[in-house]
């Protein structure tokens, strides 16, 4: 099994310059995108953790590309979910995704 966590970079920063409404749509906003892209690589969120998630792939069933599918998924996380998050333009800076 292979275990992959992801979660906005500097969260802390960026829900001080919104209020809670814009900060709660823009975590939901990620969440929903990164939770989609993982699951089309065959990954399980396991949980939601604030501003994070941890996935995981070859559960319950391990497959041999396990390590593979989770990198290609970090890679659409990384890549996808910050480019369509409309808040790049709103905080008038780039939305970085760590993993």
């Amino acid at each position: 099994m292979t275990v992959m966590f992801c979660d906005l970079v500097d969260s802390t920063g960026i829900s001080a310059r919104l209020d809670a409404e814009e900060w709660r749509d823009l975590v939901g906003s990620y969440l929903d995108a990164a939770s989609a892209a993982v699951t089309e690589m065959g990954g399980k969120v396991a949980k939601k953790l604030g501003d994070g998630l941890m996935v995981l792939f070859g559960y319950p069933v391990a497959q041999e590309n396990d390590t593979e599918r989770a990198d290609s998924a970090a890679a659409d996380v990384v890549g996808g979910a910050a480019r369509k998050l409309r808040w790049t333009r709103r905080l008038g800076r780039t939305i970085m995704i760590g993993w």
